[in-house]
């Protein structure tokens, strides 16, 4: 078991980690705060923490003297946070040996990739020494990770705040250093990181990206990394003091592609910037590297497109959405065989123009679960099962063409089966949900589109429903729920009516009180007061004198 320091002066940022942490995951049972650096030097020293979290700006005592004064303690793993203008202290935090930086605001995912790491990190130094660890496994791990983001945040212009000069000095470029960009697309990394790496995708990608800095060492210096955007993307950044022939880096990717393919089973398509360019042009390299990449055709597929190269011009299509009426009707009428007949169609027509884009792969897939949302709400079916039916087949949007084919039409073809099977079973929306709902939430806001949309329930026959079985509509009970509460809290004169209208959903005093008045016939007031006449609370100013 593990314990943890927090240490931030501002308030919402410890509750944020406290929150968002997935602590009993990494066995992780105590948590400590600190305010500032002095106290949390009091706190390290008093309890000594495994994983320290630690603000680089704070009063009294900064993150960079609390680093310089806690290098010392051993085992203890240092996580950084730091915002945007922060970058500078980031070689203070290097030579500290922090296991990871968190750019505020801070994201859940990658507040427990850095617990990950920090915890298995600390699990590998009780059987190695930990002088050993600190020189070694802290440098392999922090450098190219401090590197990664670097880049990440030229290419997302997230370190557009800073000058380029500041963040070359992490990234160990020299003067007169030019980049390329290659995007790769993994077309089935899901597939690979299932049956190579026991679905661990840290694996996987760790893998990757060092065959790739490997395999394209000829090209300059390369650099790796899984794009922060898409888990299907891989971005090399490539550093060279001089320009290489286009026709002998596209060989290089190529043959990269291949010998991925050969020896982990990946199936990629990749583009490349031809043209090299300096650091502060390089988040531009790679928007147009990445615009080549998303309109590669698709039935036609290259292994590496060049940026310069004529790409596919933009085909007006379809939505796939413009199919709900005829899909709607066709399943109503109890064929599913004619609603999958209007889907092959649909692909006919949308590939018929002779290409097929990456762009317009991820576009209908978007599509695609809209078009089941709209039309189960439509026939009024509810199924907690939907979601799966889509996700386990595009979770990952990119793929071979034929692939997108065959996975669209047994989505859906799954999805028409539930459909139809629930209507032929005479199953009925079980509208007690909605009443057991609104009674457990009735202190919040729940308008008519929040139940229609958690419950699949078009707004006519939500209430159609609701009616038939309650004798009133939705608002009407909700506000019923509302009064009812509101008088077994009246009966506790403690409670101001300013607090009792906030604990059953009221931000205005005055509305709740015409609300009471108009359901109850009286005010809260006279409510409380009646209470009291008839001896069912006693008056405060009684209970005093006695």
């Amino acid at each position: 078991m593990y314990s943890a320091l927090i240490i931030d002066d501002e308030l919402p940022a410890r509750r944020a980690i406290r929150a968002l942490g997935q602590w009993e995951q990494f066995g992780i049972t105590d948590l400590y705060e600190a305010e500032n650096g002095m106290q949390g030097l009091e706190l390290l020293a008093e309890f000594r923490p495994d994983v320290v979290f630690i603000d680089m700006k704070m009063p009294v005592v900064s993150g960079v003297e609390f680093m310089n004064q806690a290098v010392n303690v051993m085992q203890t793993k240092f996580i950084v946070i730091s915002g945007f203008d922060d970058f500078n202290y980031m070689r203070s935090a290097i030579h500290s040996g922090a296991v990871d930086y968190l750019l505020k605001p801070i994201k859940r995912k990658e507040l427990n990739e850095a617990l990950e790491k920090a915890v298995e990190q600390l699990k590998a130094e009780q059987s190695r020494q930990q002088r050993e660890v600190a020189s070694g496994i802290m440098h392999n791990i922090s450098m190219p990770l401090v590197k990664e983001k670097v880049f990440s945040s030229i290419l997302d212009h997230t370190g557009r705040h800073h000058r380029m000069e500041e963040l070359a000095d992490f990234i160990d470029t020299k003067q007169g250093d030019l980049f390329s960009v290659v995007v790769i697309l993994a077309l089935n990394i899901a597939e690979v990181c299932r049956n190579n790496f026991y679905g661990d995708p840290h694996s996987c990608y760790y893998a990757v990206t060092n065959a790739l800095n490997e395999l394209l060492e000829e090209l300059g210096d390369a650099f790796s990394f899984k794009s922060g955007r898409d888990e299907q993307e891989i971005v090399v950044i490539l550093s060279s003091g001089q320009a290489v022939p286009a026709h002998y880096a596209q060989e290089r990717i190529r043959h990269a592609l291949e010998k991925l393919r050969e020896t982990f089973g990946f199936d990629c398509i990749a583009s490349f910037d031809e043209s090299p360019c300096s650091i502060d042009q390089l988040a531009a390299a790679y928007e147009s590297t990445k615009l080549v990449l998303l309109q590669a055709d698709l039935l036609h597929v290259s292994p590496v497109y060049v940026c310069g190269e004529k790409v596919n011009e933009a085909v007006v299509r379809e939505s796939i959405l413009t199919l709900k009426e005829s899909l709607v009707h066709a399943l109503e009428a109890g064929s599913s065989k004619y609603a999958l007949s209007l889907i092959e169609k649909y692909v006919q027509h949308v590939t018929s123009t002779g290409t097929f884009t990456v762009e317009a792969m991820i576009k209908i897939a978007a599509e695609l679960r809209v078009l089941l949302e709209q039309i189960l709400k439509e026939m009024d079916v509810y199924s907690s099962e939907w979601p799966s039916i889509y996700d386990k087949r595009f979770s990952q949007p990119v793929m071979r063409f034929h692939m997108f084919q065959e996975r669209l039409l047994n989505c859906l073809e799954e999805a028409f089966k539930m459909i139809l099977d629930s209507r032929r079973t005479s199953h009925k929306f079980d509208v007690e949900k909605v009443k057991n709902y609104i009674e457990r939430h009735y202190y919040e806001e729940i308008p008519i589109s929040l139940l229609t949309d958690t419950f699949y329930l078009s707004k006519e026959h939500l209430h159609r429903l609701f009616k038939q079985m309650y004798g009133c509509g939705v608002h009407e009970y909700t506000l019923r729920v509302r009064m009812e509460k509101a008088k077994e809290l009246l009966a506790d004169d403690q409670l101001r009516i300013q607090t009792v209208s906030e604990k059953v959903g009221f931000k205005d005093t005055n509305y709740f009180s015409k609300a009471f008045k108009k359901h109850c016939s009286v005010s809260p007031v006279e409510f409380r007061q009646q209470l009291v006449q008839a001896g069912s609370i006693q008056d405060s100013n009684s209970r005093r004198t006695l």
